[in-house]
C-alpha cells in the first residue's frame, strides 16, 4: 500500500455506520496523528454530533415530504409481494422506484415477477448489487428521462445516489453476515431489519 504524504487529509464518510474496519481505521489515523500534526482527518456522518476536540462543521440539507404506506403481513413469496407493491407505486407516480431486497438470487426473481407492471408503465427494470459489472451498476443509478424501477441491494441506501426516485419500496429483509460461535463459521442469512 501507499504512504501518506506529509500534508495529508484523510476522509472518513459515513462514520455513523460504526464497522470494525473504520473504527481500526480510526484509531490507526489517530495514532499516526499524534506522531504527525500535518495528518488532517475529516469525519463526516449524517448524526454524529461531536467528537472530542474536533471543530465541528454542519451543513444544512433540504427535508422533503415523505407519504408512508405499510402493506399487510403476506405469506406470498418475496418476488410476488415486491410486485404489487411496484405495480402500485408505478400507478401512483411519474418517477423512478426504488426497490429493496436481500440479495442477488431476490432481486432476479422480482425482477421477472414485475416485468408486466413495469412492461404497462413503460418502465424499465435494472438490478443494482456488488457482484454486477460496473457498466451494468451504471445503467441503475445514471440520470435517465426514461423510467425505471431499480431492484437493489441495501447497497443503494447510504453508497450510492439515484437521482429521480420518487417511490422506495423496502423489503423489509436484508441479507445479514452472521459468525456462530459454536462452529466458528461465519454465514450469509436473511433477516427482518
Amino acid at each position: 500500500g501507499g504512504s501518506l504524504l506529509e500534508n495529508s487529509v484523510v476522509v472518513l464518510d459515513e462514520f455513523h455506520e460504526r464497522h470494525l474496519e473504520t473504527d481500526l481505521a480510526f484509531a490507526l489515523l489517530r495514532d499516526r496523528q499524534a506522531r504527525s500534526k500535518n495528518l488532517r482527518l475529516l469525519i463526516m456522518s449524517a448524526t454524529l454530533a461531536e467528537c472530542s476536540d474536533a471543530p465541528l462543521i454542519r451543513a444544512a440539507g433540504r427535508l422533503f415530504p415523505v407519504h408512508i404506506e405499510y402493506r399487510p403481513h403476506s405469506a406470498a413469496p418475496l418476488e410476488e409481494q415486491a410486485a404489487a407493491a411496484v405495480a402500485h407505486a408505478l400507478t401512483q407516480t411519474k418517477k423512478h422506484v426504488l426497490v429493496f431486497l436481500p440479495g442477488a438470487a431476490e432481486i432476479r426473481n422480482a425482477i421477472r415477477a414485475c416485468q408486466v407492471a413495469a412492461r404497462r408503465a413503460g418502465a424499465q427494470l435494472l438490478p443494482l448489487y456488488g457482484d454486477l459489472s460496473p457498466d451494468q451498476q451504471d445503467l441503475a443509478v445514471a440520470p435517465s428521462s426514461s423510467r425505471k424501477v431499480i431492484c437493489s441491494t441495501n447497497v443503494a441506501e447510504s453508497s450510492v445516489t439515484i437521482d429521480g426516485v420518487e417511490a422506495v419500496i423496502d423489503s423489509g429483509f436484508a441479507r445479514v453476515l452472521s459468525y456462530s460461535p459454536w462452529n466458528g463459521l461465519s454465514r450469509l442469512q436473511v433477516e427482518k431489519i
